[in-house]
């Protein structure tokens, strides 16, 4: 269907949206959706919400002239189609907000089912191991390790969250593409409403040394010290250093490669 300027289509679902990939997202085509807020912040320029179908971020254009919708409110959100750094969005003309909704249950996700970007701007679930913690601006920012890649998360609080640095925590948010220059998939952030939404599924430690020797070898074979994000401590030779950035330890027949990420530590 068409819309009153004969060239431009009315969108219902946030699936035609993200179908229409960039280049037709350009055109501008007219969308009125409903859903369920995921994501917002009176001092950010765009909130999330998601459908039956999928996620979209929200953008407005100018400054906000109207309250943004609530975390977890039933909306109606009218605009047209745009595009942000990885994929197509909604710049925002009006909203009406209908009530609330549950927020949708978070899919528990691993790092590497998310590489592709096809679970942008979705309520996901992800853990791994909270290595830095640090504030920019409006933002604190917390950088996290996973088996199979590392990937930031962000949340606007004024509460300090430098207690959990080391901590291995389960983190409930929006999941958004970061793009480089070319517009290209280099990595995910999660957008994470409320503090509520960050567990701790194992604490920091104050003495990381503390706990018994673990034999190198004994780490390739079937057990419990192949559960991910599980603390380890090993002895050996170093037999290789490059400072600041990593270094070769041996135990007998066994090798570990270790990677710095505190060169100044070294």
């Amino acid at each position: 269907p068409t819309s009153d300027d004969g060239v431009h289509f009315r969108l219902r679902r946030i699936a035609q949206v993200l179908e229409l990939g960039l280049d037709e997202a350009r055109r501008g085509h007219r969308v009125e959706l409903w859903g369920v807020v995921t994501w917002s912040h009176p001092d950010v320029p765009y909130f999330y919400i998601q459908d039956s179908t999928r996620g979209v971020c929200v953008r407005n254009p100018g400054p906000w002239t109207l309250q943004p919708p609530l975390l977890g409110a039933s909306v109606r959100v009218t605009g047209r189609t745009g595009v942000g750094d990885f994929a197509p969005l909604v710049e925002f003309e009006n909203f009406a907000a209908e009530g609330s909704m549950q927020l949708p249950e978070p899919r528990p996700i691993t790092l590497d089912q998310v590489q592709s970007g096809a679970e942008e701007a979705r309520r996901l679930e992800l853990r791994g191991y909270l290595r830095e913690v640090r504030t920019e601006g409006l933002w604190t920012e917390l950088q996290l390790t996973t088996p199979t890649g590392e990937f930031t998360a962000r949340i606007v609080t004024p509460a300090s969250l430098q207690e959990l640095e080391g901590a291995v925590v389960r983190l409930r948010g929006i999941c958004t593409a970061v793009a480089d220059n070319r517009g290209e998939f280099a990595g995910i952030r999660l957008l994470i409403a409320t503090r509520r939404d960050i567990d701790i599924e194992e604490p920091a430690t104050d003495d990381p040394f503390a706990g018994a020797v673990v034999p190198m070898a004994s780490l390739r074979r079937f057990g419990p010290l192949q559960t991910p994000y599980r603390r380890v401590r090993v002895t050996g030779v170093v037999t290789y250093a490059d400072p600041g950035r990593w270094l070769v330890v041996q135990d007998g027949d066994a090798g570990l490669e270790v990677l710095a990420r505190a060169p100044e530590k070294w």
